[in-house]
């Protein structure tokens, strides 16, 4: 048999390089749609509460099962940890130690992901206590 006269077959395209070209496309193609959310950084959260200047409040963030204190006067953002499953927030209007009453105004709580507000909950009536839930995976909070 002469060279190049593979057993008759001269002319014939060689399968195992589109093999691997065809491999090579699937796995482009797989590593394109897969992998950008896998390596995507996990959305921070926040609780923004909002209430007149120099009027307190105090409350407290659940994260995942962790609980945290906070108390503040006026506008706060407090930063919080990553939330996988579900988040919390309470908060209450503060007491006036002249009066012994409560604050007037409008407090409001707000989860923020990523900065944008995905819930909010406000009260300016005697009901002085704001409660917001917020699901972080996607799951119903049960409260």
């Amino acid at each position: 048999m002469a060279r190049g006269d593979e057993g008759g077959r001269s002319g014939s395209v060689p399968w195992r390089p589109l093999l691997l070209a065809a491999i090579l496309v699937v796995a482009g193609v797989l590593a394109w749609t897969f992998l950008p959310p896998l390596l995507a950084a996990p959305p921070t959260y926040a609780v923004r509460v909002t209430f007149p200047s120099e009027q307190c409040w105090t409350g407290g963030i659940t994260v995942d099962g962790d609980e945290t204190s906070h108390e503040g006067c006026g506008a706060k953002v407090l930063e919080v940890e990553a939330c996988t499953d579900a988040m919390v927030a309470i908060f209450q209007k503060g007491v006036d130690g002249g009066t012994g009453e409560r604050y007037p105004g409008t407090l409001a709580v707000a989860i923020l992901r990523d900065g944008e507000v995905v819930e909010e909950q406000s009260t300016s009536t005697a009901l002085y206590t704001v409660a917001v839930d917020f699901t972080c995976s996607g799951r119903d909070v049960v409260m």
